[in-house]
């Protein structure tokens, strides 16, 4: 990306500005201060500084630059973000190279047919052809403000509408192809319309634009009974959620998504008043689309169809979605039923209640969904089923859920929940589960370090401050500290940043972490806003500078202490006398003797 470009944006953009089209500031001091547009609030966190061209908020800790801003605003990409702020400060942004140049006209021709088609069809619906699929609609429970909300439309039985209506239009049969829209017969060297006799749902990006197209077959013999536009250079089923456009303000404002399969249930959903609601396109769930919700909301609300098949897709997309950082929580409708089928019957209250009141979390409904066909088995049968979710429990961190699990298991196979709990430690003994261990050490470790000031991220946060704008500081603490004492891993990775440049440059640090580094921005904003009253004083950094060379003594110490056990079993006096010494020396350092 072009340094310089970057640099003109941010000269012509004030960031004040920016940020107020999205939240009321109040200027108090040196900074603007509102109620952060990124997550619910009532006491204003959310700080802006006109001098350092930077953003942070005190309480989802969210911050950066203006590209980092308009990111997050708009779910964009780093180059997306620049597009988008180039327009807005009045300079022609255009791809370098002779490729993207033309990737790029090739893009916006085939987003122009999409839009065009999405029309085309819409136009079709609302005309005498289009009577069999509004009737469709109509069954289904669809109003008429609904299907203009989704600009739906209907594809006739006919071979070449569309073709030649886009043809009319200026485009050629390559061109038409690239689309997804139209194909070509290899047979009779003609092209065809994809799409025949469906009802159409226009498939919108994250920023409103028409991408792709589903459809579903008025006729029951037609195979698939739902067709999607193929893989082009602007659509990827695994890239965009249905609705997502139509919910995104919703999904921010509620913090939370309501993810289900099918365009029907989407729509249903919207049209009783639950607007955060989106689909995944009837197909896998995906890690991008994962992202993707991730980027409007930390919470989603899993309700996919009741069947065995949907079932084992929803824990699989519940799983993707934890891995994510999402908390993500299961609802099976009764009787195998769709969102659609219920809302339509119960209605919004009824639908929401149910919700509320049957919400599992990835584990619970994992469990149930192992154990639903435990009845009659033999005692060999469960304690199979028993271990196997033990493989699942060692992932438990709390010592509370895990009781209420292991409870929960014994219930579902009918065994005692006293036989259940020795079981599982018989079990973990035998393992030996590295993951139980891992979980225990880095527990323990939280705990130490939370009950030290100089552990705690508040502190490290000031004392980075002061390294990266006071060169004494930055050199003393890293010559003799090192990186590896910050216990948050985004300060971690900043202070290995900052120690690798050797020297902090105002905005350049964020500049590059917002394109290569994105992770990085908020902890660097961070970082940077902390005024100079509340760095750590020269003393505060001394004392810091002991308290590391200690506790690296003492885990020095421990190690020695183990080894000598362990030649003690071996009977060496030598190198039993020579670790003793080594200890000794240390046990002395630690209590304040020469290093």
């Amino acid at each position: 990306m072009n340094e310089q470009l970057l640099r003109t944006i941010e000269d012509r953009i004030d960031i004040v500005e920016l940020v107020s089209e999205s939240t009321d500031l109040v200027r108090k001091g040196s900074r603007y201060w509102g109620l952060c547009p990124f997550h619910s609030e009532k006491t204003p966190s959310f700080s802006v500084s006109a001098e350092k061209r930077l953003f942070y908020c005190f309480g989802c800790h969210v911050g950066g630059n203006i590209f980092t801003f308009v990111m997050k605003r708009d779910n964009l990409s780093f180059k997306e973000a620049v597009e988008v702020l180039a327009a807005k400060a009045g300079i022609e942004y255009v791809p370098k190279s002779d490729g993207a140049k033309k990737r790029k006209r090739d893009e916006e021709r085939i987003i122009e047919m999409n839009e065009l088609a999405a029309a085309y069809y819409h136009q079709l619906l609302k005309s005498d052809k289009g009577a069999r699929a509004r009737r469709y609609l109509e069954e289904r429970g669809v109003d008429w403000e609904t299907a203009v909300a989704f600009q739906l439309g209907y594809a006739p039985d006919e071979w070449r509408g569309l073709l030649e209506y886009l043809i009319s239009r200026g485009y050629s049969g390559p061109q038409l192809v690239a689309s997804g829209l139209i194909k070509r017969s290899p047979v009779k060297d003609s092209y065809y319309d994809v799409f025949r006799d469906r009802v159409i749902f226009p498939i919108r990006n994250k920023s409103g634009t028409v991408v792709g197209m589903g459809g579903r077959s008025l006729n029951p013999a037609d195979i698939p009974k739902y067709l999607n536009t193929p893989e082009t250079a602007v659509f990827s089923k695994r890239d965009n959620l249905y609705g997502l456009f139509q919910a995104r303000d919703h999904v921010r404002r509620l913090n939370e998504a309501i993810l289900v399969e099918g365009y029907m249930d989407c729509i249903m959903l919207h049209q009783y008043g639950i607007r955060q609601a989106v689909a995944s396109l009837g197909t896998a769930f995906t890690i991008e689309q994962a992202r993707l919700l991730r980027g409007y909301t930390e919470r989603v609300v899993l309700i996919y169809d009741g069947d065995q098949a949907g079932q084992r897709e929803a824990l699989r997309a519940a799983e993707l979605m934890s891995k994510e950082g999402l908390k993500v929580e299961v609802v099976v409708l009764p009787e195998d039923q769709d969102p659609d089928e219920y809302i339509m019957v119960k209605g919004k209250e009824e639908f929401l209640q149910y919700i509320k009141n049957n919400k599992k979390n990835p584990m619970e409904f994992k469990l149930d969904f192992k154990l639903r066909d435990v009845e009659g088995q033999s005692l060999v049968e469960k304690l199979a089923v028993l271990h196997e979710t033990f493989c699942d429990l060692q992932q438990v961190e709390s010592l509370l859920e895990l009781e209420n699990h292991l409870a929960f298991v014994a219930r579902k196979l009918e065994l005692p929940e006293n036989a259940v709990r020795r079981e599982f430690r018989v079990w973990q003994r035998k393992t030996r589960s590295i993951g139980i261990i891992r979980n225990r050490n880095s527990i323990n470790r939280y705990n130490k370090g939370d009950k030290e000031k100089f552990a705690s991220p508040e502190f490290q946060v000031r004392l980075l401050a002061k390294m990266v704008n006071d060169e004494n500081t930055f050199k003393r603490v890293f010559e003799t500290c090192g990186t590896k004492f910050f216990t948050d891993p985004g300060l971690r990775k900043a202070a290995a940043l900052f120690q690798e440049k050797g020297s902090f440059h105002h905005g350049q640090l964020i500049a590059e972490a917002v394109h290569n580094l994105p992770e990085l921005a908020a902890t660097l904003a961070r970082v940077e806003m902390v005024e100079e009253e509340n760095w750590p004083s020269d003393h505060e950094v001394e004392k810091f500078i002991r308290e590391v060379k200690r506790r690296k003594m003492e885990r020095k110490w421990q190690r020695l202490l183990t080894e000598i056990e362990a030649q003690k079993n071996k009977g060496d006096f030598y190198d039993i006398l020579r670790l003793i010494l080594e200890t000794d020396h240390h046990l002395r350092i630690q209590e304040g003797g020469e290093l």
